[in-house]
């Protein structure tokens, strides 16, 4: 839903409200005259009230119909039918409940890289606020991949990456679960290494303790507006919200959907000198 508002002597100002989500004020904030958000004509002692402030104004009284708009059945229904479109997951072994717009996954799939599929899968549907990943990996047949078969696949994996540090990291298989372990510059490294290892045949998880450890401190004001610059070229949203406490960055705020916040995360740990991220962000359908 987009929302224009006429501010600045007649000049429109567009806001985007998530898909459902409606701004229904009880009633119109009472403005004072002369004050930054009014409805009298900018001057120069007294400037125009920006969209942003406008919907900080009106933020108070909005009320999510999110919920309201997409029912539960109605999200089952297209989980299951995502589940099913989608070729690297066998829907027939895995079962969906939803609650709230919280979706749980049952069931059992024969690798890792099928419960990772269909979590993204029921991560796509318009509505899903959250998925709670209960699937059973179940091999089929006899196993074939050994710890040792395991371990060799994910160093050479890591090593065939040209965007992995592999000399920097160690692993360490354990019953089809890989750890890993070492350093790295920049938090997408750590990212895609985990990545590229869930993907394996045989991998029953991956447990990533790789540490980041940037070569320079960042600047946390210049990092806070790449970030959010990055946000608006990839998403075209300013209702994330960027801090920015030594090397962490936190992203709050509410996104459309999952690949919008999972699009943030991914802009977030980009960032030059980050090495932690804390992912706020809320779904709002």
């Amino acid at each position: 839903t987009n929302v224009f508002l006429r501010v600045d002597g007649g000049a429109e100002q567009e806001l985007f409200l998530p898909r459902g989500l409606v701004a229904t004020p009880a009633a119109p904030p009472s403005f004072r005259p002369g004050s930054p958000v009014s409805g009298e004509p900018a001057s120069p002692r007294r400037p125009a009230a920006s969209a942003v402030e406008i919907f900080e104004a009106y933020g108070g009284a909005m009320t999510t119909t999110a919920a309201a708009a997409r029912t539960d059945d109605q999200i089952q229904r297209d989980v299951l039918d995502e589940l099913a479109w989608e070729a690297q997951v066998r829907s027939t072994d895995i079962g969906v409940t939803v609650h709230d717009g919280v979706v749980t996954l049952t069931g059992w799939v024969d690798s890792a890289a099928r419960t990772w599929a269909a979590v993204r899968s029921a991560q796509r549907v318009r509505g899903v606020r959250a998925v709670a990943d209960d699937i059973e990996i179940r091999p089929l047949g006899p196993v074939d991949v050994t710890d040792g078969d395991l371990a060799i696949a994910a160093s050479r994996a890591l090593e065939w990456n040209s965007f992995v540090p592999a000399e920097r990291l160690d692993l360490t298989v354990a019953n089809g679960w890989v750890m890993l372990r070492g350093e790295v510059e920049f938090g997408w490294q750590r990212r895609t290494a985990e990545r590229e290892l869930r993907r394996l045949r045989g991998v029953r998880g991956v447990t990533n303790l790789i540490e980041v450890r940037p070569a320079a401190q960042p600047d946390a004001d210049r990092v806070r507006r790449d970030v959010q610059r990055a946000l608006l070229r990839g998403i075209g949203t300013e209702r994330v919200t960027v801090e920015v406490h030594g090397d962490t960055v936190t992203l709050s705020g509410v996104v459309r959907s999952w690949w919008e916040r999972d699009q943030a995360e991914r802009v977030a740990w980009s960032a030059e000198g980050v090495c932690a991220v804390r992912d706020e962000l809320l779904v709002g359908g």
